[in-house]
């Protein structure tokens, strides 16, 4: 909690919760409760789902109670889907009843005017009184993908698995956005929305204790706690976990979307660039980053050796915008030792580049081990810590077109199985790559 760090038994019964009561559950379609009802039932949520309504028999054949103190033991989490008029009373009765956390999905407090304000701070007030840990409000609300606790007030997608990247953003919207990028398989999806009493810090050192979890990405409007912010991000450095970072309301306009959409408050840019630089966070420019930079940190086990990247590709022109990109974000390309350039040039023929970046030449079209033993020259050199193989393989190409990037695919695939220094496949074109050529990727980052 902001001011407050939330228990870590009240953060265990929000993000990993073996009982759920659902206030407000209703069969009603368009109603937040019953995508939360529907959502635990379709992810095979194995607790105990209880429906709180004070007239329904029974929500979805789940047999139903009127209120919380009917209970014949806490829930761990109670989702609460009613409006902001009723929220207070509701949370007062959860924490009455022992329950340890809460989820509040609807709107109208902080976001909105000054009565809203009011009511968030009284929210707040209910929340410390208890020892309760409040996810929201104004959220769409948190999915453990681990357990199948979907606590989520919106469509999710039956194609979301199961995987090592936890995504903790304000946006409900983002949040799903990212995760359904189909890049990686997910820990956690958390929408925390106005985080008025549990904020990013206990989030984030959740997680970084979490063993399912080994990224977390975060989409944050504001950092209102940059002290208990810093001190999560040690607990997630000392437990090896990597923390991504991409910042809406940057520009004037997108503060002030910030503002009205959760109440946040943002700081100047070069405030928080230099705060992510000093706490370790990687910040990255825009969703697409965000999605390459946690499918590189997800497939890279260990940190590279050294720091010297080298390049290769068959185009002289695909290695040359690789460079220009590595120059333009301050990536070192190493000159080679003189006894790698040696090696190159008897391997490659006279109008290859046997320099960093190496162009190959369309040689190895012809000749597949050649790529194979191109990449076991570079990784001897002491200057390489990571090697990138570009090569645009578009999926407009033909059988054809796509057999013949499949070979280089499948050197760099080779090669990766046991190699000491790590290698990356890389497209120029966001589009990305044919699906012959990834599918033999298998255990290679891919980037776009």
């Amino acid at each position: 909690m902001t001011g407050s760090a939330a228990s870590h038994e009240a953060m265990r019964a929000l993000m990993a919760p073996r009982s759920v009561a659902v206030i407000g559950a209703t069969e009603r379609a368009d109603a937040s409760s019953s995508y939360v009802m529907r959502n635990l039932m379709a992810f095979g949520f194995s607790g105990a789902i209880i429906p709180v309504h004070p007239k329904a028999e029974t929500v979805f054949g789940i047999a139903a109670i009127p209120s919380l103190d009917r209970l014949d033991a806490p829930a761990d989490v109670a989702v609460i889907g009613i409006g902001a008029a009723h929220v207070l009373s509701a949370l007062e009765d959860a924490g009455k009843a022992g329950v340890k956390a809460a989820v509040v999905l609807a709107s109208g407090f902080a976001e909105t005017d000054e009565e809203g304000r009011v009511r968030q701070q009284a929210l707040v007030g209910v929340a410390r009184k208890h020892g309760m840990a409040v996810c929201g409000p104004n959220c769409l609300g948190l999915f453990n993908l681990q357990s199948g606790a979907a606590l989520y007030s919106s469509t999710l997608s039956p194609n979301l698995r199961k995987g090592e990247l936890a995504i903790l953003s304000h946006s409900g919207a983002s949040a799903i956005a990212l995760a359904n990028s189909g890049r990686f398989g997910l820990s956690h999806i958390v929408s925390s929305g106005n985080s008025a009493a549990t904020d990013l810090p206990d989030y984030l050192a959740y997680l970084a204790d979490d063993e399912a979890t080994r990224v977390i990405g975060l989409v944050v409007e504001a950092i209102r706690d940059p002290i208990s912010f810093s001190s999560a991000m040690q607990v997630a450095h000392a437990a090896g976990k990597k923390v991504i970072a991409l910042r809406a309301g940057k520009s004037s306009k997108g503060a002030e979307a910030a503002a009205a959409h959760t109440g946040s408050l943002a700081a100047a840019n070069e405030a928080y660039e230099a705060f992510f630089r000093r706490t370790g966070v990687i910040e990255v420019a825009d969703m697409d980053e965000f999605v390459e930079t946690a499918a590189l940190c997800l497939m890279l086990k260990a940190k590279p050796a050294r720091k010297g990247v080298a390049v290769v590709g068959v185009s002289g022109g695909g290695v040359a915008h690789v460079s220009d990109i590595a120059e333009q974000v301050g990536i070192d390309l190493p000159e080679f030792s003189q006894q790698t350039i040696a090696r190159l040039k008897a391997m490659l023929p006279s109008f290859a580049t046997p320099q960093n970046p190496v162009d190959t030449t369309g040689v190895v079209f012809a000749h597949g081990g050649v790529y194979g033993s191109v990449l076991e020259i570079l990784a001897q050199d002491a200057s390489v810590g990571l090697i990138v193989a570009t090569q645009d393989a578009p999926v407009g190409l033909d059988a054809g077109g796509a057999a013949e990037y499949a070979g280089i695919a499948d050197a760099v695939a080779a090669y990766a199985k046991d190699a000491t220094v790590p290698a990356i496949f890389m497209s120029n074109l966001s589009s990305g790559h044919h699906p012959v050529v990834r599918d033999r990727l298998a255990g290679v980052p891919v980037l776009n």
